[in-house]
């Protein structure tokens, strides 16, 4: 009996029409994959230019990874996942990863088994669907659908041109939105959130240096970014306290959201791994860290003098209902009685 395991990738790959490819096996758990080359799916996305030629040679675009799970037999029960979810996230991983080392792409994005497109259909051993039967499943799969929205509404209008003529938004906001845009990869995530969050405090520290008159000569010698006296540990306490009276350890939720954030970028940069504690972070752990780093932001401007201050933008909240069919009155009114969220994403039946 055999198992077929197809997996989306985020973004296709170019495949050579009628090459030819090694087929490997890789055996784990007690389950043999064969590895297929790249597959064009039925539902391979729409391209703004659908052919491709590779060195003078027609070619394809290559949406799904294909693999067989061989084995006597599997147990279809509808409660038992087999085979288990962490033999196939520890194959598909790997698969990726040598892809991704032997082209060099980042193109190939790390796929989040089960996280992500993929489908698993039990076969006969000569490829034949297997039978119906009660209490047993023909496969097994997960669809996803990843997207983010913003919401311009007239007041969003309204601010956006009730900003300064010569308005340039701060360099570490960008790297901080740039942060929340690079979710769910974690590592670039969390880089990110603490390069933001250091660039905050060392162009903060300048402003304030020059506005006390701190002599030039003296505060380049603290502040020089090639070799800086002090640590950005040392500059969101001892130096942000010696300006405004005010240390970031006073307030334990931002210290601590800072203090997690750094130890996050310092392992991931030594190490790989983004962790805290010792312990390797989530993708929802590194969202939090990384909205986090708003939370440090808000809590030093609250000490800065008037003129320091950036405009402060608190957009509202609102409530989104997502449908596959026409949004009627009754949904309308229904939603306008719900807290702000996605409440609803409704499917055909």
């Amino acid at each position: 009996m055999k198992a077929q395991l197809l997996i989306r990738l985020s973004k296709p790959v170019v495949v050579p029409t009628g090459a030819q490819f090694v087929v490997p096996t890789m055996s784990t758990g007690g389950y043999t994959f064969t590895v297929f080359p790249p597959v064009r799916t039925e539902i391979a996305p729409t391209l703004p230019f659908p052919h491709v030629a590779l060195d003078g040679k027609p070619a394809f675009y290559a949406d799904g990874l294909r693999l067989e799970v061989h084995r006597d037999s599997f147990d279809r029960r509808v409660d038992v996942w087999d085979p288990p979810l962490e033999i196939l996230k520890e194959v598909v991983t790997e698969l990726v990863e040598r892809l991704r080392f032997a082209t060099k792409s980042f193109s190939i994005s790390p796929v989040r088994f089960p996280e992500c497109d993929w489908h698993l259909s039990y076969r006969n051993d000569d490829g034949t669907d297997v039978e119906e039967s009660a209490g047993l499943v023909k496969g097994r799969g997960v669809e996803i659908h990843e997207f983010g929205y913003a919401v311009v509404d007239g007041e969003a209008w309204r601010v956006a041109f009730a900003l300064p003529n010569d308005f340039q938004p701060p360099s570490w906001h960008t790297l901080l939105l740039d942060a929340i845009g690079a979710l769910p990869h974690i590592g670039s995530a969390v880089v990110l959130a603490a390069v933001g969050l250091e660039t905050f405090i060392t162009e903060t520290l300048n402003a304030l240096a020059k506005r006390q008159a701190v002599n030039p000569e003296l505060w380049d010698w603290i502040s020089e970014p090639a070799k800086p006296k002090a640590s950005v540990e040392h500059r969101y306490t001892t130096l942000l306290k010696a300006f405004v009276g005010h240390s970031l350890s006073e307030d334990a939720q931002a210290w601590a959201s800072f203090m997690d954030l750094k130890n996050a970028r310092n392992t991931f940069g030594h190490r790989g791994v983004a962790s805290v504690k010792g312990k390797a972070i989530s993708q929802a752990e590194a969202a939090t860290l990384v909205t986090g780093a708003f939370t440090v932001v808000a809590r030093v401007r609250e000490w800065l003098p008037e003129e320091l201050r950036w405009p402060e933008i608190k957009p509202p909240q609102h409530g989104l209902l997502m449908a596959r069919e026409v949004i009627s009155e009754s949904d309308l009114a229904h939603m306008a009685t719900e807290p702000p969220g996605i409440h609803a994403i409704r499917a055909d039946d």
